[in-house]
């Protein structure tokens, strides 16, 4: 129901780094970059992190969108929540 790019994205912010994300999501830094690539790519080729040899930092773009993805993800988790709640009282 949710972007898995947009959770890895999140993991990036927060962390700071595609390798410390990859650690904490179990994923490969490789699988990490690429769906941050790939995300970027989805958005016309907007950069969403300067990337540093310590690491990344968001662009404005980047923060605008965490900030974004924050709220979608957890209104998507709380949306099935509700549905797994509702679908359980249906069913009794």
């Amino acid at each position: 129901m949710y972007s898995l790019r947009l959770e890895t994205f999140i993991k990036v912010v927060d962390v700071g780094s595609f390798t410390k994300a990859a650690h904490a999501l179990l994923v490969s830094p490789n699988a990490v970059i690429q769906q941050i690539n790939q995300l970027e790519k989805d958005l016309g080729g907007m950069q969403l992190f300067i990337r540093t040899p310590r690491g990344v930092i968001p662009t404005q773009a980047g923060l605008s969108l965490y900030q974004d993805a924050k709220y979608i993800i957890q209104y998507s988790k709380d949306s099935l929540t509700r549905a797994k709640i509702v679908g359980r009282v249906q069913s009794v």
